[in-house]
């Protein structure tokens, strides 16, 4: 007949450092940089974000900690070569070697971008601190994830292939040495796209039709916030700019907290009118 081990950990649902939502298998720890974790379970949880390392002396376990947080881990590996764990994320939004995002990119996808506001929201699951967002103050930001927008990356990946972070492009214009070999072949994509809408708005022009139908010839940057596309010669362009970037740990906590909002309990929901924050004195 069948026999059912039970599992040697057990944790609870929930957003902290030894909770989560679903479990991901992982490998044992046999690397030469970190002693302290040879032959510790390496394994996380794909909802709260949690890497964790376990110890197993066959009967009981003898330790568990969080190492650290990583959202949308899908996956663990090993690094044959020297013993590391790796991590793998099944991310949509990573663009690959040909400059696409998935096998089956599409110019309509979309991303989420939140709205930053310079005062925490009241609910503590609706918004993530980023520190020292002025560099001249070191004032905190937020962003509120209860302010989201689906965007066109189409437009937003103006801003990463730009050194000034500008959501322009020239139409007849190279890519910048400085990219790497996969945002190369994704700018290319992007000149074909903005060159073709060029032509097109250019012909609209030539038949005397108004600038506000002219605009739909470009793509459109989002259907719930207004960004205008401006066309001067052969530069398409649009009223949006990269101010920074983020890192890891940074980058990894502040997606961890915006997966935890989106995956917030119905009644944390707020339906209706959001009512004012108000300013922290």
């Amino acid at each position: 007949g069948l026999t059912l081990v039970p599992p040697i950990l057990e944790y609870p649902h929930g957003a902290g450092t030894l909770e989560g939502t679903t479990v991901v298998g992982g490998k044992v720890y046999r690397g030469q940089k970190m002693a302290e974790l040879n032959g510790s379970y390496i394994f996380g949880d794909y909802g709260s974000g949690n890497i964790w390392a376990l110890q197993y002396d066959g009967t009981n376990v003898t330790e568990w900690r969080r190492l650290t947080g990583m959202v949308g881990v899908a996956s663990f590996g090993v690094d044959p070569s020297n013993g590391d764990i790796l991590l793998a994320q099944p991310c949509d939004l990573m663009v690959r070697s040909n400059g696409k995002r998935s096998y089956d990119d599409k110019l309509g996808r979309t991303a989420a971008l939140v709205e930053l506001a310079d005062k925490q929201a009241r609910e503590a699951m609706s918004c993530g601190e980023l520190p020292f967002y002025d560099k001249q103050t070191g004032k905190s930001a937020f962003a509120n994830f209860g302010r989201a927008h689906q965007v066109q990356l189409v437009v937003l990946d103006l801003c990463a292939v730009r050194a000034d972070g500008s959501a322009a492009i020239r139409v007849n214009a190279a890519s910048s040495e400085l990219l790497i070999a996969p945002w190369k072949a994704r700018y290319k994509e992007l000149h074909r796209v903005f060159k073709t809408a060029l032509g097109r708005w250019e012909q609209l022009g030539n038949r005397q039709v108004d600038n506000e139908l002219k605009s739909l010839a470009l793509p459109r940057f989002s259907t719930t916030v207004r960004v205008d596309a401006a066309v001067e010669g052969e530069i398409v362009q649009y009223g949006l700019k990269r101010v920074m970037r983020l890192r890891q740990p940074r980058s990894g906590a502040l997606l961890t907290s915006f997966a935890q909002y989106q995956a917030r309990a119905a009644f944390k929901h707020v339906f209706g009118p959001r009512p004012d924050v108000e300013d922290e004195q």
